[in-house]
């Protein structure tokens, strides 16, 4: 087996690249050696330990943002001036030019990006609806030293939204984010379900169930069960206590909400730097619009289609595909490489032109 740093040497040069984009995939690139791999992901960033190849990815920042290199953005305009091929520009400078605003992009490192425990206040009396400051429920240093005004953006548990999660701004243009969740009850559920598995009269005590799932068991195999299900209620309760110390929800299951929040603030940074928008499917079905290929009002199949083919919509799924990349890899995968969509058909929604009609 090949040593690991010559791996490492070949990924980093030109010629690796090279490869990389004529369809080399992982089993190719490593000769089928499975361990080889493992070696690779440990030391690339899907470990323990930081041994970055260069370049971070994560959320698409543009000119406006502190920490944009504008020097490695001169240099990549002359390379498009110079009729550089896009993917070299990226793996050269870190900036590449979105198609369908004609807008320069480079990233920041999504890697950090942790959930704090926050001071959620009540805000409409009644309700469950709880809010904070994105600042104060995640710690994103990178985010916040590019767009310091985002350390402010309002994020609201509402469990009365009807999508999963949702951007929009304030009428005093103030950064607002909804999750759909209901945290006071999520945490009343927790604490009722805890009470259950300690009750020895509850159907949902930990001995009992442990019982009636390896009762026929051998006594090793029952007395894993019974750690199995100590090591469950422990768990439950340090939810508890992570919902109690004012977490967004409990950290075992941080990226549940980490990642449509980071797909919103996407959608945040999109609104500062002119880029594409997002929006929704309601857009085309409300007010019965009509569908100009077909002269018929727009089905739902057809507004969802045009929905996900929006840039800002496109931009902001990679966003949350590339949320926790290894270090190693971000730079050397081109964006525009893995979009869940067909790099011709997304559009505009500022002038509603996509590639494919001009």
């Amino acid at each position: 087996m090949a040593g690991l740093s010559d791996w490492l040497e070949d990924y980093r040069n030109w010629r690796g690249r090279q490869e990389w984009e004529q369809g080399k995939g992982w089993q190719d690139f490593f000769g089928g050696d499975p361990r080889a791999q493992e070696q690779f992901e440990k030391l690339s960033g899907f470990g323990t330990g930081s041994h970055g190849l260069g370049g971070l990815a994560g959320t698409f920042v543009g000119t406006k943002a502190r920490t944009s290199d504008l020097k490695a953005l001169d240099v990549a305009k002359q390379l498009e001036k110079a009729g550089e091929d896009p993917k070299k520009i990226w793996f050269d400078t870190g900036w590449f030019k979105a198609p369908w605003d004609k807008k320069w992009r480079s990233e920041i490192s999504d890697a950090e990006m942790k959930a704090t425990p926050a001071d959620w206040r009540s805000t409409i009396a009644g309700t469950n609806i709880q809010d904070t400051d994105l600042g104060k429920a995640y710690s994103h240093q990178e985010l916040y030293s590019a767009y310091p005004h985002l350390a402010e953006a309002e994020v609201y548990a509402n469990p009365d939204i009807s999508s999963r999660a949702r951007y929009e701004t304030g009428p005093t243009g103030e950064d607002m984010i909804s999750v759909k969740l209901d945290r006071p009850q999520a945490t009343a559920t927790l604490k009722d379900y805890f009470s259950r598995l300690r009750d020895p009269k509850s159907p949902d005590y930990w001995k009992s169930v442990a019982a009636e799932g390896y009762f026929d068991q051998d006594y090793p195999t029952y007395r894993a069960g019974l750690k199995d299900m100590l090591s469950h209620a422990k768990d439950v309760r340090n939810e508890i206590s992570d919902m109690n110390q004012g977490m967004i929800y409990p950290s075992k299951y941080e990226e549940r909400f980490m990642s449509p929040i980071i797909h919103e603030v996407q959608h945040a940074i999109q609104d500062l730097e002119g880029f594409a928008r997002g929006g929704s499917s309601e857009e085309f079905t409300a007010g019965g619009k009509i569908n100009p290929e077909t002269g018929q009002q727009y089905t739902m199949e057809e507004a969802d289609d045009l929905y996900r083919k929006m840039g800002g919509e496109a931009e902001s799924r990679l966003t949350q595909k590339r949320l926790k990349y290894p270090a190693g890899l971000r730079r050397l995968i081109f964006p525009l490489d893995e979009l869940d969509v067909p790099l011709e058909e997304i559009y505009n929604p500022r002038n509603h032109v996509s590639l494919k009609t001009k």
